[in-house]
């Protein structure tokens, strides 16, 4: 996405893409281009509190795996290894 000089914004079909998945995303990359000194005090990098809260993500994701293979077995689950993407 970037913003013409006419100010108009001009999207591209991975930006079209972005929002299906994320509209959330899409707006943040508009503010990135409204509001570039809002974000140049974002830190990139080590944070310690996402880290935090990804633990705890995958430790519930994972609970919660076991608890539907406990419920309808795990002969129902497929496991995938290799190239998630694909």
């Amino acid at each position: 996405m970037y913003q013409s000089e006419s100010l108009d914004y001009i999207y591209s079909a991975s930006d079209l893409c972005t929002f299906m998945r994320s509209p959330f995303d899409t707006w943040m990359a508009r503010c990135s281009i409204e509001c570039p000194d809002l974000i140049r005090e974002i830190k990139q990098g080590n944070n310690e509190m996402l880290g935090l809260l990804s633990l705890k993500g995958k430790k519930h994701e994972y609970n919660f795996l076991e608890g539907l293979k406990a419920e309808y077995g795990s002969h129902n689950f497929v496991n995938v290894d290799g190239d998630r993407e694909t």
